[in-house]
């Protein structure tokens, strides 16, 4: 995984650790996908790019709203690389 703010994370253990950590900052997390397209890549079985509204909360007070794209690229039904672009 990987996004526009750091290097890749690469790994089932680091990857959990990563959003462990970055969802303990966060209250009443809500995502809602606003479109979403399949299609395929050489050396990708699939392609698919997700377009998604999400906010949540920081504190008592600060409600945080941005939208995120994310790009996943599957073989052999498994994900060889995502990669998450949003501004915040």
């Amino acid at each position: 995984m990987e996004d526009n703010a750091s290097g890749p994370t690469v790994g089932k253990v680091a990857y959990r650790a990563r959003e462990i950590e970055v969802f303990a900052a966060m209250e009443n997390y809500k995502s809602k996908v606003l479109n979403r397209v399949f299609g395929s890549r050489a050396g990708c079985d699939l392609v698919v790019i997700t377009v998604m509204a999400n906010k949540f909360e920081r504190g008592k007070y600060e409600e945080v709203k941005f939208q995120q794209s994310a790009v996943t690229y599957c073989k052999d039904g498994k994900v060889v690389k995502e990669q998450f672009y949003y501004s915040m």
